[in-house]
C-alpha cells in the first residue's frame, strides 16, 4: 500500500447503497457524504455523457475496432504466436461452448419434464387413494357400494 492520504469521491444512486455498506464493512470505516449541489453534479455528468457519446462515435467513424484487431494481430506475430491459429481455436473453444450450453439446456428441459412427469404421477396415485377412501368410506345419505 502506497500509505498516501488523499479524497476519492464516487456517485451513488439509492441502488448503490448496498455496495456503499458491503465497502464500508470491508474496509471497517464509515465513509462520509461529500456534499454537492445536485445541480451542478447533474450539469457536469451530462457534459460528461455527451463528451462520452461523442467519443464513441469518432471512434466508430475511424475504424477503431478494425484498427485495434491489427495491432492485436501485429503483438502476437511479435510474440511469436499465429494470429490465424489462436483465431480457428479461439473459434473452436466457442463453438465447444455453444455444444456445451445447448447440452445444458437440454439437460435442464430433460430434467423439468421429469419432474412435471413424476408431480403428474404422485398427484394422480394421491386422487386414486382419495376416491378408493372416498369409496369404502361413503358420507352421509350415501350408499356403500
Amino acid at each position: 500500500m502506497a500509505r498516501r492520504n488523499g479524497i476519492s469521491i464516487t456517485l451513488v444512486t439509492q441502488y448503490d447503497i448496498h455496495l456503499v455498506h458491503a465497502i464500508e464493512e470491508e474496509i471497517k470505516t464509515k465513509l462520509q457524504e461529500f456534499p454537492v449541489v445536485e445541480d451542478e453534479v447533474l450539469k457536469i455528468l451530462t457534459h460528461v455523457n455527451v463528451t462520452r457519446r461523442q467519443c464513441e462515435s469518432e471512434l466508430e467513424s475511424t475504424n477503431f475496432d478494425e484498427k485495434k484487431e491489427i495491432n492485436k494481430r501485429k503483438q502476437m506475430i511479435l510474440e511469436g504466436r499465429d494470429p490465424d491459429l489462436e483465431a480457428k481455436r479461439r473459434k473452436e473453444l466457442d463453438k465447444l461452448k455453444e455444444k456445451k450450453r445447448k447440452f445444458q439446456e437440454r439437460m435442464q428441459e430433460t430434467l423439468e419434464r421429469e419432474a412435471a412427469t413424476r408431480l403428474k404421477h404422485r398427484l394422480l396415485k394421491k386422487r386414486r387413494k382419495q376416491e378408493k377412501i372416498a369409496l369404502r368410506n361413503p358420507g352421509p345419505g350415501q350408499a356403500q357400494t
